[in-house]
């Protein structure tokens, strides 16, 4: 957040709100791929041999083991989840470093 003269402010209701914006998308994307696979999943197309390698190179693509759209949206929530603990992290250290030095100030009284 900042102040009407642009000054950074770190708040922890910034921090949470910024947190929990990643852990929101983390829960999403991790709905999206369960969805995902549910809608996408193994139901024959048809009998034709054509169509049915198809079928098998599609599901490969949208719900394979590997490199697949589903495991795309797994590594994305998994990626949010790590960018939401990194701001938590970081912002308490901020807010702890800020407490340090507003306590060191008081402590050190006015010059005279």
């Amino acid at each position: 957040m900042t102040h009407a003269d642009g000054e950074l402010v770190v708040t922890q209701e910034a921090i949470d709100t910024i947190a929990g914006a990643y852990e929101q998308a983390a829960v999403e994307l991790r709905e999206l791929a369960f969805r995902f696979k549910q809608n996408y999943g193994r139901t024959p197309w048809g009998t034709l041999p054509s169509i049915l390698q198809l079928q098998k190179l599609y599901e490969e693509l949208a719900i394979g083991e590997t490199d697949s759209a589903v495991i795309r949206f797994q590594e994305f929530a998994d990626e949010a989840d790590a960018l939401a603990a990194w701001v938590r992290e970081s912002g308490a250290a901020i807010l702890d470093a800020d407490h340090h030095t507003a306590a060191a100030i008081a402590q050190s009284g006015p010059e005279r």
